[in-house]
């Protein structure tokens, strides 16, 4: 992705120990040091690593990174939270999913970097393949739209694993454009736009504490209305952002694994779209 921070190159938490710090810079120096010549890439890539490290492991540049983070973080997520219902409009459930039993709607596969499958009334998505995505959607193309799902972590996942919303998905010549909204298992939730296979961050990690963590069930819903947007996690709003870029498209699913040492097991259940036309 764009913009990563700090902790997202070393693949660690906002919250991480010194001493964790210090192990993931380690582990990722042994795994990626070529024994022969670099690519430029790649030295690029160190020259990031080792910059991260430098700022984490000294207590007063990570204080003062910090800052600057949360502030940046801030401005740009335009951060309301409240348990305001901001939908206007009349609500049509035009598709759910329990995930009891296999479905036309959701693709169940897997190759060498992914297995989807439904079983034990969750759909569940298996990423093997670090910083990697894969998303899934019911065909219903909506423009105004609620969408709403639970999810959870399995237990031993890395921090870096995410679940997430995708939705005004749409594919453009050889590219998928789309929105993604999402929570890590460590705590931390985001809003993306995709364009042209690129990444930008909208709302970039920002943590917060109604975030259930340890293998508990989280709720998320996105609305958006024209090009208003409004996150809620657990059943609170989160976050508001206006973006006018994408204006239809598929509402669904996406498991991920945002670092270069993760892997993703995450599943989903009661899933719900609504499409909102005017009241």
């Amino acid at each position: 992705m764009n913009q990563p921070t700090y902790y997202q190159i070393l693949g660690i938490s906002p919250d991480a120990e010194p001493e964790a710090v210090t192990a993931a810079y380690q582990n990722l120096i042994q795994a990626l040091y070529p024994e022969s010549g670099a690519t430029p890439e790649l030295l690029a890539r160190l020259q990031q690593i080792n910059l991260a490290y430098n700022t984490l492991r000294n207590p007063k540049k990570r204080a003062a990174y910090d800052q600057q983070l949360q502030a940046d973080q801030a401005r740009s997520s335009n951060i309301e939270a409240d348990e305001i219902d901001f939908q206007s409009g009349n609500e049509t459930l035009v598709h759910e999913s329990d995930f009891s039993v296999s479905s036309a709607y959701w693709e169940e596969s897997s190759d060498e970097t992914y297995t989807t499958r439904i079983a034990d009334g969750y759909y569940h998505i298996h990423i093997t393949k670090p910083r990697w995505e894969k998303f899934v959607y019911p065909d219903i193309p909506v423009t105004d739209f609620r969408a709403v799902v639970d999810c959870e972590f399995v237990e031993d996942n890395a921090n870096g694993s995410e679940c997430a919303l995708l939705f005004r998905q749409s594919k453009i010549e050889d590219w998928y454009t789309y929105y993604r909204f999402g929570i890590t298992k460590n705590g931390s939730y985001s809003l993306f736009i995709k364009l042209e296979n690129q990444y930008t961050p909208l709302i970039n990690y920002i943590p917060s504490a109604y975030i259930s963590i340890d293998g508990q069930t989280n709720n998320l819903m996105v609305e958006m209305i024209g090009a208003n947007i409004q996150l809620s996690i657990n059943g609170v709003i989160v976050a508001k952002f206006n973006d006018k870029r994408l204006v239809q498209g598929n509402v669904g699913l996406i498991g991920a694994a945002n670092f270069e040492t993760s892997t993703a097991a995450v599943r989903f259940r009661n899933f719900r779209l609504y499409e909102i036309s005017e009241g």
